[in-house]
């Protein structure tokens, strides 16, 4: 019992180490903790979660763009979520890696595949062609004139000794998360630029609002400066100042 036990583990021992492949590390990749305000760095002080507005809970992060409270935008936003070219092929590629899993997956797993079939005529065997090759070669003919019909179930399994299957289900799986973080780069990107370009509109908007009123309020001041000049209560120096 003893060496039968000593066998059994020198035999794992042994499929281990013969295992394809070294086991994957995601490389270390240095990201802060929290996020603090540039006036709490080098103060000492524990940062305040912050609000955007007086009694309101935190932004949340993965809709910041709603903490501007403009209809317009989160409408645009979600139009370009839904339309963009570029995130519903991200979104396939994402649907692509999760398949692939899922095949993986079953590629590990037993298989059963049934099979049947029947001919009439005057050959030997009538199934051929007609039912599967595995079932065919398990035919017991003896003793029999004819085979005219076959059916039965066959069963195929391969067993993972050396972790071919795992490591094609490691890859499969870590295929599907960067097909993920892809998907949610390209997300990041649509969004920033939509709403960079809509709070550009509304900046040159303001601008052009601002220089209107601007022009308005020259407008009046040379029509009440060429009043006075009519009047004859100021002179030509004036008129052209304005």
């Amino acid at each position: 019992m003893t060496r039968l036990k000593s066998f059994a583990a020198a035999t794992a021992l042994m499929l281990a180490g013969c295992a394809v492949g070294p086991d994957y590390r995601p490389p270390p990749i240095e990201v802060p903790q929290n996020f603090t305000s540039p006036s709490a760095i080098g103060s000492g002080k524990q940062p305040k979660p912050s609000l955007t507005a007086a009694g309101a809970p935190p932004v949340e992060l993965a809709r910041w763009w709603q903490c501007l409270n403009d209809p317009e935008l989160d409408s645009l936003v979600s139009r370009a979520i839904e339309a963009n070219l570029d995130l519903g092929i991200a979104l396939a590629r994402v649907q692509e890696a999760r398949t692939k899993v899922a095949g993986a997956v079953g590629q590990a797993l037993p298989s059963v595949i049934g099979s049947e079939g029947a001919g009439w005529g005057t050959g030997q065997d009538l199934t051929r062609s007609r039912v599967s090759n595995e079932l065919r070669s398990g035919e017991n003919g003896t003793g029999l004139n004819q085979v005219t019909q076959g059916v039965g179930v066959y069963t195929d399994w391969e067993i993972d000794l050396f972790g071919k299957f795992r490591r094609e289900i490691e890859a499969a799986r870590y295929d599907a998360e960067a097909a993920i973080s892809a998907r949610n780069a390209v997300l990041i990107s649509v969004v920033a630029d939509v709403a960079r370009a809509y709070l550009r509109l509304r900046a040159s908007q303001m601008r052009l609002a601002v220089a209107r009123r601007s022009v308005a309020t020259a407008g009046q001041t040379l029509a009440y400066v060429q009043q006075r000049y009519d009047r004859g209560l100021t002179n030509e120096l004036d008129v052209s100042a304005s």
